[in-house]
């Protein structure tokens, strides 16, 4: 159906959409990166040898996202730790990450912004997943700023 919205992970030939988003995220931030670096970033985000997926939501590619969550569980191992974040607490897609991983060595985080996303990949491997998550939703709250009271003063 047209303006359904799917969610699957994003592929190689998405990096058309991805790259504005990118370039809004470097700009947001201050930051600048040579043209060889975005190219490295968006090779890694396919790489099967790191540490990450990356999933997006598209318009008219009906899909349900148990498939996906599927795919990227098989990539877990017994001793791994898988973190998932979601945008609503409540929401269809918490709800199916839910269903999908319960039982498993999964860390579900709902109604995340850029600061936490950040702090918990920024964090140290060798720290438990549960602690960065909790600390990083502790400091990411800090960023929720009513921006125009703040500088009405």
């Amino acid at each position: 159906m047209a303006g359904d919205t799917a969610v699957r992970p994003v592929r190689p030939g998405d990096r058309e959409a991805w790259e504005p988003l990118w370039q809004g995220y470097l700009t947001f931030y201050k930051a600048t990166l040579p043209p060889e670096q975005n190219d490295l970033t968006w090779a890694r985000l396919h790489d099967p040898a790191e540490p990450m997926h990356l999933i997006g939501a598209y318009v008219e590619e009906n899909k349900g996202i148990e498939e996906e969550i599927e795919a990227v569980l098989k990539n877990v191992g017994e001793g791994d730790e898988l973190i998932i974040f979601t945008d609503l607490l409540g929401g269809s897609i918490t709800n199916q990450v839910l269903r999908c991983t319960q039982g498993r060595n999964v860390h579900i985080v709902s109604g995340f912004n850029l600061a936490l996303l950040i702090e918990v990949l920024m964090a140290d491997a060798g720290t438990p997943a549960g602690e960065v998550i909790e600390s990083a939703i502790a400091n990411a709250k800090e960023q929720l700023v009513y921006v125009n009271k703040m500088t009405s003063k």
